[in-house]
């Protein structure tokens, strides 16, 4: 039993020593797009990783957001990666007409760029598109130009962005 506690400890130890070599760094930035706002990424094991973020969709709505990368090199290009993962996002339409609390899933993809050897600096730059499904206000145009807030299900295909973050 001594023997195996002796093992057990030795095995956590190296494989504590092991991720602690693994380069992964964090970085907050600003993401351009739909939402616009800033967003911060922390490592989560060797290629996985949080993404997290406020952003504003300059139409009266503010939301959280949270996504879960799995991260891969593009083989062919050096310091360009992909990932996707899934993320949820909550938040509030300040609309003067209509009120709603807003709620999403959805799937988050894209590419990214590091100028570490490029610039010689901790800089990336990311794409990215994250369709999903939620819950909040759909927008309609009446015959007469009258626009109509209707709380609902909501699709959304056009989520995409532009980031940049410096790397720590």
């Amino acid at each position: 039993m001594k023997k195996m506690f002796i093992v057990a400890i030795l095995a956590i130890g190296l494989a504590s020593l092991a991720s602690a070599q693994v380069i992964n760094e964090r970085a907050i930035g600003l993401r351009l797009g739909y939402p616009y706002g800033v967003s911060f990424l922390n490592p989560v094991g060797d290629a996985n990783r949080l993404e997290l973020g406020i952003g504003d969709d300059l139409a009266f709505s503010t939301s959280i957001y949270g996504a879960y990368h799995w991260v891969k090199d593009i083989s062919k290009v050096q310091n360009l990666q992909w990932f996707i993962g899934p993320g949820a996002s909550a938040g509030y339409d300040r609309n003067p007409f209509s009120k709603t609390f807003q709620a999403s899933v959805f799937l988050h993809a894209g590419v990214e760029y590091h100028f570490d050897d490029l610039l010689n600096l901790p800089i990336e730059a990311s794409v990215d598109f994250a369709p999903g499904v939620g819950y909040g206000n759909r927008v309609a145009t009446g015959a007469i130009g009258g626009v109509t807030y209707t709380p609902g299900i909501r699709f959304a295909y056009d989520v995409a962005g532009l980031s940049v973050r410096y790397k720590f």
